[in-house]
């Protein structure tokens, strides 16, 4: 009976795909170091997790990085204690929950076949699949906004009231998304989405309020406790300056999250780097909100004496924010593509998604929700651009491109069937157009770049663990993928040293100083080798002597 239930309701077939390829990636996980051992993002969320349930609930700083995911964490490890089994498994819950939100959407404005079409799309997703699994969070970002667009488009008052509260949640997730709050009011009062509510009336107004109001209740004790612990009005967070300078300084040509030298990449320092360089600089103490103004204030300078550089960039981060590749920030998906065999399956990337809401748009651009959406994708991608692009940025946008995309289908459908074939010229340049601009091949960016760190990150989990032998293996295939990484060779080479295999130790250390000639560290651990070589030898030659 549960099975023809699942038949007859091709919706709960969709959720059963969603979930079988999430649960098996969850599985495939599960048989790495990377389930149990955290990195970069997820370290430090996962400090301010246990911190919160130790009793720091509210702070003694202002909020640097957004602090929404940090209190979901602390809520699960309050309720089950430090599970991280228990985290991936709710948001999979999460993740299922955005492909029916989509699905109930696009229901509702483009018909059943949209609405699968979408459903189907956010089920067989690679990111949200890969995203849905990852300690950080990214999830919670498309979850937010799929949730937030759903409750918009809903007709009653107390839905505009939800969907103001939401979307105050999706700004403690995402920052950017700060954004949309005078945009959505905006387009609530002058293109209401309600046949019922004529734009600029009353009720159009009401409808603006109502949202306005649950924004102003989520963010109003945000506000006030940065006030209270920090002395300083912040909005959310004070890392606007930094991120900004981050996506626009000399030394960032790659127009990612390519950090200022005097920076030490990785976010437990973040803060203090960009603290202490611009109070070197200045020659006095700054509050965090000063620290974050000063790095406006040398990101515009920047721009003023290279504008022709910064411009370039700006154009650069456009097209890279449309492109397939997923720029990796944490964990390279592309990298655990080698671990799970569900990552190396062809399911639709970003291009596909990018090409079908792009022709969802054209074919139904007369309709006034169509509107609402591309406003929301251009400013949020704007948003993205004028700081720095990175793929899990974007991907909270992705729920919104979904409803275009299953749009597409009917709306090719109504142009065949009413045979005007002078219309399909602009959804064929539409969709050509989307597919060129998302295949731009940047030279700085590989899939498999990142697969050398990767396993670098890998044999830092096994050492942890004490497994010697697994951490020699991830340090023979990083030099697999890159041979000429000084830091995987100095490493096997330390490592054979200490368990006693001097001879691969003293090849691999020549290797190294190849690499390096005269490096200090590796010098001395030649040194150390040729010794334990000659102390090796003494006893053997003694035997032969006998």
């Amino acid at each position: 009976m549960k099975f023809k239930f699942i038949l007859k309701k091709p919706v709960a077939l969709i959720l059963l795909v969603g979930a079988g390829l999430r649960v098996f990636h969850f599985l495939s996980l599960r048989a790495t170091p990377f389930f149990e051992n955290l990195d970069t993002d997820s370290v430090m969320y996962d400090r301010w997790a246990k911190a919160i349930v130790d009793g720091n609930w509210i702070g003694k700083f202002l909020f640097y990085q957004d602090p929404l995911y940090p209190y979901f964490l602390a809520a699960l490890y309050r309720v089950f204690g430090r599970d991280l089994f228990i985290v991936r498994c709710v948001q999979i819950f999460l993740g299922l929950a955005v492909i029916y939100l989509v699905y109930r959407v696009a229901r509702q404005f483009f018909g059943d076949g949209a609405a699968y079409a979408a459903g189907t799309l956010c089920a067989i997703y690679k990111p949200f699949i890969f995203y849905d699994n990852e300690v950080e969070k990214t999830f919670l970002g498309s979850f937010l906004m799929a949730s937030f667009i759903a409750l918009y488009v809903g007709r009653k008052k107390w839905a505009q009231l939800l969907a103001g509260a939401v979307l105050a949640l999706l700004c403690l997730v995402r920052g950017n998304a700060l954004v949309f709050i005078p945009l959505c009011a905006l387009l609530a009062w002058f293109a209401p989405l309600d046949e019922n509510t004529r734009p600029k009336s009353w009720a159009s107004a009401a409808r603006a309020v109502a949202m306005l109001v649950g924004v102003f209740i989520v963010l109003t004790p945000v506000i006030l406790r940065n006030r209270w612990v920090g002395g300083e009005w912040v909005l959310t967070t004070t890392q606007s300056g930094q991120n900004f300078y981050i996506g626009n300084n000399p030394n960032n040509a790659q127009g990612n999250g390519h950090y200022p030298p005097f920076v030490r990449p990785n976010p437990l320092y973040l803060q203090a780097d960009f603290r202490s360089m611009a109070e070197s600089r200045t020659g006095q103490k700054l509050s965090d909100g000063q620290v974050s103004l000063y790095w406006w204030g040398q990101s515009f300078e920047h721009a003023h004496t290279q504008p022709e550089f910064f411009i370039v960039m700006m154009v650069k981060k456009f097209a890279l924010f449309w492109n397939d590749f997923e720029t990796p920030d944490n964990q390279s998906m592309y990298f655990l593509g080698l671990l799970s065999w569900v990552l190396r399956l062809p399911l639709p990337t970003f291009s596909l998604l990018f090409m079908l809401a792009a022709v969802g748009a054209i074919t139904n651009c007369r309709t006034r929700f169509v509107g609402t959406c591309a406003a929301l994708i251009g400013t949020y991608a704007l948003s993205i651009v004028a700081f720095f692009v990175v793929s899990r940025y974007r991907l909270p946008i992705v729920p919104v491109m979904a409803i275009l995309a299953g749009a597409s289908f009917p709306g090719i459908q109504r142009i065949v069937s009413a045979r005007r074939w002078l219309l399909l010229g602009p959804v064929l340049l539409g969709a050509v157009s989307a597919l060129m601009i998302s295949r731009i091949r940047f030279e700085e960016f590989d899939p498999q770049d990142d697969n050398a760190h990767g396993y670098l990150a890998m044999s830092k989990m096994y050492h942890h663990e004490g497994n010697i032998v697994k951490q020699q293996w991830c340090y023979e295939k990083a030099l697999e993928w890159e041979p000429y990484n000084f830091v995987a060779s100095y490493r096997l080479s330390n490592s054979k040293y200490e368990t006693g295999d001097y001879m691969a130790a003293q090849q691999w250390a020549l290797k190294t100083l190849a690499l390096q000639p005269g490096d200090p560290p590796a010098t001395r651990l030649l040194t150390k080798i040729s010794e334990a070589l000659k102390l090796n030898a003494s006893p053997r030659l003694k035997s032969f002597a006998q």
